[in-house]
Order: C-alpha cells, then sequence, then structure tokens
C-alpha cells in the first residue's frame, strides 16, 4: 500500500475511535461517524484485497521462475545434448534442439520448448537409450502447464492488487471529506473545552516524515512538522 494511503488510514481508526468515545446527540455528528465506519470497512477489504493479491502475485512469480528453471536445466539443456551426441548426421536437426536463448517471453519459451518436445517425442527411443526417462515427454508437459498455470495466477494476483490500487485512494478521499465534517462540528462542541480540542486535534493528525531536510514551507493542507490537517 502507497505510504501515505496508509497513514491517512491510520489516521482515520484513530479518528474513528476518538468518535465513537466522544459521542453526541447531533444529527450530522451520527451521520458523519456512521459514514466512517461503513468506509473504514470498505478500506480494510481493500487494503486485505491488496496485500492478498501481493502476496498471490509474488508466490506465483517465484513458483514461475522455479518451473522455468527445471524445465531448462533438467530436461531442455539434456535433450539438446543428446541430440548432437545421438544424431549428428543431422544438421536441420540440431537446429531444432536449440536451448531458448535469455529474454525470450513466456509464451515464446513455452513454444520453443514444446517444438524441441515434439522433435524428441517422434525418437523417443533414442533419447531414452542416452539416459531420459521413459516418461520425460510427459513429464515436462506437465511442468509446462503447471508453468502456465503459475503465470495466470501471477496474473489473477496483480489484477486484484490493482483493483484495490486505484479504489483505496478514492474511497481514502471520501473519508478526508467526512472528517471535515466531524473537524467542524467538535471545533464548535469544544470551542470552550481546550484539553477535548487539543485531543481531537492530535488524533486527526498525520505526521509526515522527512527524507531528507528541506525549505521550511508547509505544503497546502500541512501544517508544521509535517502534519495534515483536515480543517
Amino acid at each position: 500500500m502507497e505510504r501515505g494511503t496508509r497513514m491517512r488510514l491510520d489516521m482515520l481508526q484513530r479518528v474513528h475511535a476518538f468518535s465513537q468515545q466522544h459521542t453526541a446527540e447531533i444529527q450530522g455528528y451520527v451521520e458523519a461517524v456512521r459514514a466512517l465506519s461503513e468506509k473504514l470497512a470498505r478500506a480494510e477489504v481493500l487494503a486485505a484485497q491488496q496485500e492478498s493479491g501481493d502476496l498471490a502475485a509474488e508466490g506465483s512469480k517465484v513458483r514461475k521462475d522455479a518451473l522455468r528453471e527445471v524445465i531448462e536445466q533438467e530436461y531442455v539443456v539434456h535433450l539438446v545434448r543428446i541430440a548432437r551426441v545421438a544424431l549428428p548426421n543431422d544438421p536441420e536437426l540440431h537446429r531444432r534442439f536449440r536451448r531458448p536463448r535469455r529474454g525470450l517471453n513466456r509464451q515464446e519459451f513455452v513454444g520453443a520448448v514444446q517444438a524441441m518436445l515434439a522433435e524428441a517425442a517422434s525418437r523417443k527411443a533414442t533419447f531414452v537409450a542416452e539416459g531420459m526417462a521413459d516418461t520425460f515427454v510427459e513429464d515436462v508437459e506437465r511442468l509446462l502447464t503447471q508453468y502456465l498455470e503459475a503465470i495466470t495466477q501471477k496474473g489473477l494476483g496483480e489484477a486484484q492488487r490493482v483493483a484495490a490500487v486505484a479504489e483505496l485512494p478514492e474511497i481514502t478521499k471520501e473519508m478526508m471529506q467526512v472528517l471535515r465534517r466531524l473537524d467542524a462540528i467538535n471545533r464548535k462542541r469544544w470551542q470552550k473545552s481546550p484539553e477535548l480540542l487539543a485531543a481531537w486535534r492530535s488524533a486527526k493528525d498525520v505526521t509526515w516524515p522527512h527524507v531528507k531536510p528541506v525549505a521550511q514551507e508547509s505544503e497546502p493542507g500541512r501544517g508544521k512538522g509535517g502534519k495534515e490537517h483536515a480543517a
């Protein structure tokens, strides 16, 4: 999750808890707290969706890369070597048994391996005689299927993450509007209660970490010390 969005969500959680502790029989206040509750629930669902998508995409990428390594190192390399030794008098066939070059995308890689496997399957006895397992064709086909499935799962995870990332800033923006409504009400409620007003201001502050020293200029919507205010 983008750091700024996470910090705003943390602040809005504090605001929500504070608002529930300091209830008021004011229609606008009740409506704002209810809206904030609903939107926060949705934001947490989206945050979980984004994290789940990230984990799924990363896990599938690791699996995809591992499967490609197995296909290349445990099968393709040996098919190429055997073809060169056991089929020395067929230069055209040698060109069909070439290790896929680095940088091939997934479709090109799968296509190259499938073409090589088809040639090997038609001469299966030769490759088995040179040490390949009798099931090497089926083994590679299974690995290719798993490789393609991992790619699909990676794409689904990325899509899940992208959907959450797209909606989170919008719902956060809506909650900031609700916060402004609460802020206006609370400033009026506690204009003669400086302690409660100070506690409210503390709850709704977002402290932004400084990456490096910068000129002392406040960004719009932020006060001194890198704090963002609702008003």
